[in-house]
């Protein structure tokens, strides 16, 4: 019983929150509405690594480079050519990234398709997951994932993309939370579990464990 009325206290102050949140996500939208796909692909284009010659991390980068190209909007912005970026940060999550490949992720989370987002989603709980220690720390994906654990819930929820993003986020806490500063720990981990709590009303086959 005390469980069940702290759950809808929960779940009440949520629904606020969320209100104003969408709102304010709202608001944001229609302001980066305004920038064009060129736009942002350029910046994005501009923020990419130079990987080392003869890796499949070049090869993947240059594709991608290709697409994202200000010249091929029309591509880059049509069905096909999202599936494409799509498959390409895919094949990333397979790769130890550098650390500078963080802010393209970011920007891609920022302003990307739902599937794109989503993808840059997993990409991202590949690299703090997945990261072998001993060679990379992968701090700046952690702070990423530190970022984005803290944003308010709609605006959380639409960085991460879809159900799949918002799956690979949340199963790559176990990982990411021992890895930030232990006083940041208690307030991230409040909002993450209200998150968590939020989804679990989005997704009603999600179980709470």
């Amino acid at each position: 019983i005390i469980l069940t009325g702290f759950m809808a206290t929960m779940n009440q102050s949520i629904g606020i929150e969320e209100e104003i949140a969408e709102e304010s996500v709202s608001r944001h939208s229609s302001t980066t509405a305004k920038i064009s796909t060129s736009q942002q692909n350029d910046a994005v284009l501009s923020r990419i690594p130079a990987p080392r010659p003869g890796t499949i991390l070049e090869k993947v980068i240059i594709s991608l480079a290709e697409i994202l190209d200000p010249s091929n909007e029309s591509i880059s912005n049509s069905p096909s050519g999202i599936s494409d970026i799509n498959m390409l940060l895919g094949t990333l999550k397979h790769l130890t990234l550098p650390g500078q490949f963080a802010t393209v992720v970011r920007d891609f989370m920022h302003g990307g398709q739902q599937q794109t987002k989503a993808m840059c989603s997993q990409l991202l709980a590949s690299q703090v997951s997945g990261r072998p220690g001993a060679v990379f720390d992968g701090k700046e994906f952690v702070s990423l994932s530190l970022q984005v654990g803290n944003m308010p819930i709609a605006s959380m929820r639409g960085n991460l993309g879809n159900e799949d993003g918002v799956k690979a986020f949340i199963e790559s806490l176990s990982d990411f939370i021992p890895k930030i500063s232990s006083d940041l720990v208690a307030e991230t981990v409040e909002n993450l579990w209200r998150f968590c709590i939020n989804q679990v009303g989005q997704y009603p086959t999600w179980t709470v464990s």
